[in-house]
């Protein structure tokens, strides 16, 4: 089993920098959709832990994980809900603007964890992308051979959405 701890960092406080400062209201309720992250995990089983996100490195200044803000503890709640009525331990859901791919695992004493992905709603083309041309040229002669294409990189590189770009050609 995972260590949840050092995953999901909860030893790391909440950022306290002037940017995630601006990001922030006083005390208003946020929605989800403006937080700028990456990945969330929502512990299901529990609702008193709070949420914790990586912070989308091309929107935010800040890097590894945070507790999610308290303006958007109802947001968390109701993904949570949502989680735990599905049942289902992978698939997407659609809150409020995001579409989220999510995973359902448990950890390290039987704790109920989710991760959820955010994914885009459109999905750009290999055009959108901006991709080099003589690599978009080349890519699109693999569609010609048989065989395995293994697409690499580090989270939030976007493999996924240059894959389906890719397929969508």
């Amino acid at each position: 089993r995972p260590d949840m701890g050092s995953i999901l960092g909860r030893k790391q406080p909440c950022p306290r920098d002037e940017g995630f400062k601006k990001m922030n209201t006083a005390g208003a309720q946020r929605e989800i959709s403006d937080l700028p992250f990456t990945d969330l995990y929502v512990r299901i089983d529990d609702p008193t832990v709070p949420g914790r996100f990586r912070p989308d490195p091309l929107k935010s200044q800040l890097s590894g994980n945070h507790t999610v803000p308290p303006e958007y503890a109802a947001d968390v709640e109701e993904i949570r809900r949502k989680l735990k009525s599905s049942g289902s331990t992978e698939g997407t859901l659609t809150y409020k603007g995001k579409r989220l791919r999510y995973a359902r695992f448990e950890a390290a004493e039987q704790e109920d964890w989710a991760a959820l992905r955010a994914v885009p709603l459109d999905l750009p083309s290999l055009v959108d992308l901006k991709l080099n041309h003589d690599f978009v040229k080349m890519a699109r002669g693999w569609f010609r051979k048989k065989g395995l294409i293994i697409v690499g990189g580090k989270t939030g590189d976007g493999k996924t959405t240059t894959s389906i770009a890719l397929l969508r050609d």
